[in-house]
């Protein structure tokens, strides 16, 4: 039998790996900082694991994570958080893990370019790939060229951060400079971008790829709420 390691339990795309890995007859177990986690209590999962806060001390998760690794015999473990991920694909913490078992992940530094929007929109257009219109802001001074010459409503987003959080909508050119300094203040350099209604839900879906990028399986799809 197949023994998949799912990390971050917490989560709802944590649930829906638990439970289609386990639907295929894996043995699963949920990993999480704590108890209450919602994969921990899903049917799917086989063994429930609590490991020390990686928040608090990277030393002792990782330490925990070793122990795990050596006794479960597992075949494939997936951090499901992007900053667990991070941790785990580090060059000195992945040579540990895969000592004991695969994560297919990619390497941390090539998963920060991944997951900072500025990389990802510049990267698309020079690709000849329709992205909204973006401005990447380096320096302060540029807001008042771009508080005049784009079109409102824009948005605020964080280079680096996980669904909505962060994000600001902005209705007009006097409130830009405001709301920009104070997402600045908490998610350095945020970019501006265009703002496209979407007429609806917004659909997040993760995917398992190989390393020759073939999609592999469905790990999970979710329905956010949408910025009004």
């Amino acid at each position: 039998m197949n023994r998949v390691l799912v990390l971050d339990g917490m989560w709802n795309k944590s649930l829906a790996a638990v439970r289609s890995f386990g639907r295929k007859g894996f043995y699963v177990t949920a990993g999480e900082r704590t108890r209450l986690a919602t994969a921990i209590f899903s049917k799917y999962c086989s063994r429930r694991w609590i490991y020390s806060s990686p928040v608090l001390s990277q030393v002792n998760f990782l330490t925990d994570l070793e122990a795990e690794l050596k006794a479960g015999r597992y075949d494939v473990i997936f951090p499901m958080e992007f900053s667990t991920q991070v941790l785990l694909t580090e060059v000195a913490n992945r040579q540990m893990i895969e000592k004991y078992t695969r994560l297919p992940f990619a390497d941390a530094d090539l998963a920060k370019k991944g997951n900072d929007k500025a990389f990802i929109m510049q990267y698309a257009r020079e690709r000849g790939i329709g992205v909204p219109t973006t401005y990447m802001v380096n320096d302060i001074e540029q807001l008042a060229v771009i508080a005049k010459e784009t079109a409102y409503p824009v948005l605020i987003k964080p280079r680096n951060s996980s669904g909505s959080r962060g994000i600001v909508y902005v209705k007009e050119k006097e409130e830009l400079l405001t709301l920009y300094l104070k997402v600045h203040k908490e998610y350095p350099f945020p970019i501006i971008q265009e703002y496209i209604p979407d007429g609806g839900d917004v659909y997040g879906v993760g995917l398992l790829f190989n390393f020759n990028r073939r999609y592999v399986h469905l790990l999970y799809t979710s329905v956010y709420v949408h910025i009004p």
